[in-house]
Formats: C-alpha cells, sequence, structure tokens
C-alpha cells in the first residue's frame, strides 16, 4: 500500500494505492491520526481510486475516518472507487452512510461546497 498526504486548498487529500488489509489500515490509520494530530483538522478527501482490494478491516478504517470528520465538523469525502471496492461498499451498505463520489472533482467540488 502507498499513501500520500498533501494539504490543497479546498483540503487535505489522501490517495491511498494497492491493497488496504488488516495491517495496511492499521497502518493508514496511524498515518492518519498523526496527520490530525493536534486538532488541526480540515476537509479531506480520501481518493481510493488505486485501491484494488479493502479488507472489512479497510472498510472499519474508513467508518473511524468518518465519525472522526464528524466530531471534528469537517467535510469529508471518498473518491474514486473501483467496481470491487465499490462492491464491497455497496454490500456492507457504507455507500449510504458515508459520502461516496466517482472521482476526485466530484469529491473535491462537494466538500469545498460545503465549507
Amino acid at each position: 500500500m502507498e499513501v500520500n498526504i498533501k494539504s490543497e486548498d479546498i483540503a487535505d487529500v489522501v490517495e491511498v494505492s494497492g491493497r488496504i488489509g488488516a495491517s495496511e489500515s492499521m497502518d493508514l490509520t496511524r498515518r492518519l491520526e498523526k496527520h490530525m494530530e493536534g486538532g488541526a483538522v480540515r476537509p479531506l478527501v480520501l481518493d481510493l481510486e488505486g485501491v484494488d482490494y479493502m479488507s472489512s478491516a479497510g472498510l472499519g478504517m474508513v467508518v473511524w475516518l468518518g465519525k472522526r470528520m464528524r466530531e471534528s465538523k469537517q467535510p469529508f469525502a471518498l473518491s474514486g472507487l473501483r467496481d470491487r471496492v465499490a462492491h464491497v461498499f455497496k454490500l456492507s451498505g457504507l455507500d449510504r452512510i458515508l459520502p461516496v463520489y466517482p472521482d476526485r472533482a466530484a469529491a473535491d467540488a462537494a466538500v469545498g461546497a460545503r465549507e
């Protein structure tokens, strides 16, 4: 798994590629906690376009992140779910409770509109 966290004008963007299994979800959680420490939480887009597999632990990490963003009262969006990952989100019902957008442009627009 590769992770790139960057701050852009509208939001922080977390680009993830590869597989998100149990160990990767723990690593990603630690990296996100470190990025958000000190209370400086900004709107966030989690770009999963490069993710080809996500385990239930990965889904749990996304739920945790959504909850953290909601508690921080900051906009949050997911983007670019590939077919396989989108199917897992649909089966779990997470596509109905988390803001999922087809691509980064749509997610960026949604996060920016909520500011």
